[in-house]
């Protein structure tokens, strides 16, 4: 029973883990806003460091760490989604408004008939 209360003390020095948190704001990133994408990765490396220096409680590691990696595919993915959805929008616009005749054009177009 001694080596479990050295192992209480021990944690008792050190900051508590907010992995909770960062995985919270992770998975906010993918539902809410890419905001929470920024601050779970930000704080994921900030407590992944204070971890590795043991200034703070490692028993979050595992939370604080799928929050960050979570954070960081929102942070990452949101901009390429954006930049498609812009270039579908304008290319079917710009489709719109060219001269060429589209599919329902050409087939309203009169057929030339050949002289024999």
């Amino acid at each position: 029973m001694q080596g479990r209360d050295d192992e209480h003390m021990e944690y008792q020095e050190m900051k508590p883990g907010r992995g909770g948190l960062i995985l919270a704001f992770g998975i906010l990133s993918w539902v809410v806003c890419v905001i929470f994408g920024i601050a779970a990765w930000v704080m994921g490396n900030n407590d992944l460091s204070e971890m590795d220096a043991g200034r703070m409680d490692p028993r979050d590691r595992g939370l604080t760490q799928a929050g960050k990696i979570i954070g960081m595919i929102s942070v990452l993915l949101v901009p390429i989604v954006l930049i498609l959805i812009l270039a579908f929008i304008f290319g079917v616009g710009a489709l719109a408004v060219s001269d060429t005749p589209g599919p329902t054009e050409i087939e309203q177009m009169p057929v030339p008939i050949r002289p024999r």
